[in-house]
């Protein structure tokens, strides 16, 4: 488990530009609202679809609270396009201080049906996405306090249906700590337990297996640790002891006290991984 500081130290800066690849989503409108209330942040948020009623709300709510807000059209998977919109934004907006990826896919896929088609739909988003987010930082030589890159629990349990997101995730885990060593990116990555979502018809089950949904609250506090923590790799998620023996984090025979639990909720992960260092690096030479 790894301790949260006591220090109030913050990787944010007051009035500070963010950028949310996939950011108009649940968790994206969350840290947001958190950044624009607390920071007073410029938040751009870019994502494939075009401007809708649902970011024009988001937009508004991020004014009111604050902070200000504007929205780009783009798919991360296209690497000149990508290119051009940071370019955009540090001309508009002055330098970049913090890049959010939180782009994703995630459909409900059994192996049975899976197809070439769906299984390179799936995993575009987080792989080949991060690869190219990753190559306009640094071609560009954007000076980023961080690159935080939302990946999830999954890539440690795999359940039935989602084996293209836990690859995915599992791929950008390994790739962060690649292009730490690399290209000298301040990039964490954080495996997140799930958010909570208005109408969700999961949630009670979950809740009655020891699974409990983060919110604005408990998130943000393990996000602001996990950015100043100086790790690759932080699990963050709210859960029973028992989960985190069953995703091998923890022990059976290891005891924590009732007390410290509030310790499992961010745990440090260096090497349990489902993907090999050697692994990304002979996906990556295909690609370049």
């Amino acid at each position: 488990p790894y301790d949260r500081p006591d220090s109030d130290n913050s990787m944010f800066k007051k009035n500070g530009t963010y950028v949310l690849i996939g950011g108009s989503g649940n968790v994206g409108q969350k840290l947001s609202i958190y950044l624009a209330k607390k920071y007073k942040a410029n938040i751009i948020a870019v994502g494939r679809r075009a401007m809708d009623e649902r970011i024009n709300d988001l937009s508004n709510m991020v004014t009111e609270v604050g902070g200000r807000f504007s929205y780009k059209q783009n798919d991360i998977t296209n690497s000149t396009n990508t290119s051009e919109v940071l370019q955009s934004i540090r001309e508009e907006s002055g330098e970049i201080d913090g890049i959010f990826d939180l782009a994703m896919s995630l459909q409900y896929s059994s192996i049975q049906n899976m197809t070439d088609e769906i299984f390179y739909h799936d995993i575009e988003a987080k792989v080949t996405g991060s690869i190219v987010l990753a190559k306009a930082i640094h071609d560009l030589k954007l000076n980023l306090d961080f690159l935080c890159v939302f990946s999830s629990g999954e890539a440690f349990t795999g359940s039935s249906g989602w084996s293209t997101y836990a690859l995915g995730c599992a791929f950008e885990d390994n790739y962060v700590k690649y292009i730490r060593e690399t290209m000298q990116i301040n990039a964490v990555t954080i495996n997140w337990g799930f958010w909570d979502k208005e109408g969700d018809p999961y949630i009670e089950r979950l809740k009655k297996n020891g699974i409990y949904p983060l919110t604005e609250e408990t998130g943000m506090p393990l996000l602001e640790t996990a950015l100043a923590s100086n790790e690759a790799q932080i699990l963050a998620l709210d859960v029973e002891r028992e989960i985190l023996v069953k995703m091998g984090i923890v022990k059976p025979d290891k005891v924590v006290a009732k007390e410290d639990k509030a310790q499992n909720i961010t745990t440090e992960l260096s090497s349990n991984s489902q993907l090999t260092m050697e692994t990304v690096k002979d996906y990556i030479k295909t690609i370049f």
